[in-house]
């Protein structure tokens, strides 16, 4: 079979198809020019984040009329509530701020005595591929919502230990410190508010 070929939107190459990203309509382009990489992550979070979205509405649209109560996540494996791994690791980062507080200085989050534990189940948006082993267990009614959300499933960090999903990629030392870094100018102001709010609300 001929290797599949495309014609890259940026030099106006014939080349092949797998040396080319899609970015954006129906236009590719050479991996090798400049920003190309950086348009297709950029993509690919927008579809990530489209695709998350379309589960939530179909999952509002199953929910029964007569509930009065407000949809929370829910894995489609075990079927618990929980928070969705935005909100998740957000309130992981508040309570850490509040345990400083409280301990007036860092702490250490590996002892057992800082350790956070959430009552609320983490609960991720994962594609099909990526839990094949969780396939099986889905219920009926669940596993069409994963066909109409484009091969998305919700799943909480429990199942995935069970079944052996691994939820969360490995990131390398560049993406932890520049990580690190974003997060102490943008969000650590905004997670040390939300924290002495509570705090004070608590108290």
């Amino acid at each position: 079979m001929p290797i599949k070929q495309v014609v890259c939107s940026i030099c106006k190459e014939t080349v092949n198809k797998a040396a080319t990203y899609h970015v954006g309509g129906t236009d590719r382009a050479c991996k090798i020019h400049e920003g190309v990489i950086e348009k297709k992550a950029a993509l690919d979070v927008k579809k990530a984040v489209d695709q998350a979205k379309s589960i939530q509405k179909l999952e509002r649209r199953m929910e029964p009329k007569w509930s009065s109560e407000p949809m929370q996540p829910k894995c489609w494996v075990c079927m618990n509530t929980g928070l969705r791994q935005q909100d998740f690791f957000m309130r992981i980062l508040i309570e850490m701020q509040k345990q400083e507080k409280i301990h007036q200085g860092p702490v250490n989050p590996f002892a057992p005595e800082h350790q956070i534990r959430l009552k609320e189940r983490c609960i991720f948006v994962l594609s099909a591929a990526a839990c094949k082993n969780a396939l099986p267990y889905i219920r009926e009614d669940f596993r069409m919502l994963v066909d109409m959300g484009g091969g998305f499933l919700a799943i909480c960090g429990h199942c995935c230990g069970t079944l052996k999903i691994e939820a969360l990629r490995p990131i390398t030392w560049n993406e932890l410190t520049t990580g690190m870094t974003m997060f102490e100018v943008f969000m650590k102001p905004v997670v040390k508010e939300i924290a002495a709010k509570e705090m004070a609300r608590d108290n």
